[in-house]
């Protein structure tokens, strides 16, 4: 153990509080699904099921950016978060 002599001619060490910067575009925001109604429901959730996606060119014609709600990241997501990210635009036919 250090004496009181010691300890007073040590330096001080101040700490300030580091900001992370903000992001430059936001994140997309997941939405909870409950088991029961995931499994009840054939739920429009994926670009594949909007009228607005193309398959030819597998994009959205809207012009967004379709990679967080295609299928596969849609069913990974929800496997490991029960979360999913559902389009705001989506339009089923």
């Amino acid at each position: 153990m250090l004496s009181n002599a010691t300890m007073s001619t040590l330096p001080t060490i101040k700490y300030s509080r580091i900001r992370t910067p903000k992001r430059l575009t936001p994140s997309i925001k997941k939405d909870g699904v409950h088991p029961k109604d995931y499994n009840r429901f054939k739920l429009p959730w994926a670009c594949e099921d909007c009228v607005y996606f193309d398959y030819q060119n597998q994009r959205c014609t809207l012009g967004y950016n379709s990679q967080h709600h295609r299928q596969a990241e849609q069913a990974r997501s929800y496997a490991l978060s029960g979360k999913m990210a559902l389009c705001r635009f989506q339009e089923i036919e």
